[in-house]
Parts: C-alpha cells; sequence; structure tokens
C-alpha cells in the first residue's frame, strides 16, 4: 500500500479501461483521500503524533473589521481621508480596497485595534513548507499565555 509509484507516470501510460475504471470510482477515492487527510490532520494536530514527512499548518484566514464606524472614525482622528471607503455608513469597501487606497496595511492603520482575522482552516503539508506547524496542544497553551500577559 506504500508504492505510488504509478501516479508518477501519468495517464498517457494507462489504457482506456483503466481511465474509465478510475472515473468510475471517482467519488469513493475523493472519499478515501479526505478520511486519510482528515485522519493524519487527527493524529498530528488533535493528538499531537508526530507524522513523518507531513506536518498540520493553518491556511490563511479571512479578515475582517468588527466595528465600521469605529474603524472608520480611527482613521479619520488618524489623519487619513476616508472618502470613498465606504458605500454607506456601515458598508466598507473590502480591506484589499481600503489598504490600496490608503497605501498602508490595517493592521498598522489607526483602526488597527477592528481589524480581526478568523483562524485559517487546518492542512498537511510537507514538512519542507516554510510556515509554523500547529498542533492543539500548542495553541491551547498559547491561548492561555495570552490570558495571562
Amino acid at each position: 500500500m506504500s508504492n505510488f509509484d504509478f501516479l508518477d507516470e501519468g495517464i498517457e501510460y494507462m489504457t482506456l479501461e483503466d481511465m474509465v475504471s478510475v472515473a468510475l470510482r471517482a467519488g469513493d477515492i475523493r472519499k478515501w483521500l479526505k478520511d486519510v487527510e482528515e485522519t493524519l490532520i487527527d493524529l498530528a494536530y488533535e493528538k499531537g503524533a508526530n507524522v513523518p514527512g507531513l506536518k498540520v499548518v493553518r491556511g490563511s484566514g479571512r479578515r475582517s473589521i468588527k466595528d465600521a464606524d469605529a474603524f472608520l472614525k480611527a482613521l479619520e482622528d488618524g489623519g487619513f481621508i476616508i472618502n470613498g471607503l465606504s458605500t454607506t455608513v456601515t458598508k466598507l469597501a473590502s480591506i484589499s480596497t481600503i489598504e490600496r487606497k490608503l497605501k498602508v496595511k490595517l493592521e498598522d492603520s489607526p483602526g488597527g485595534e477592528f481589524v480581526t482575522k478568523s483562524p485559517g482552516s487546518l492542512m498537511l503539508v510537507p514538512e519542507e513548507d516554510p510556515r509554523m506547524g500547529v498542533s492543539k496542544a500548542d495553541e491551547s497553551a498559547n491561548a492561555y499565555a495570552e490570558l495571562f500577559q
């Protein structure tokens, strides 16, 4: 079960019957692959097991502004011109549009305290990936450390 060299050869080496067989089992193959990934993430993240060749990282999260009115006021108080940053009092332009117009990362702006970022989803990557690996135990310890700072 550990030899998947056939994947490196490409489909040009498969017969039409082989391709049809794979296509007919595509749903089962996707489910099986998802189960394998979820099991590995559970082992590495939830249980803290070492998974040779892989680590769990967080994908990029989504940034949002929790209080649009207070954010705009903080920017204005910080000397930024806020014309064109909102379509109504509470509907802001996208974060990337605001950053492009202000020429500053929102986290570094006077309104930075109103910018939040959701945690990204867990994903498996090769160990060589430059992102920091995560585990539930590490994230829990960091959360408690932040409470007592």
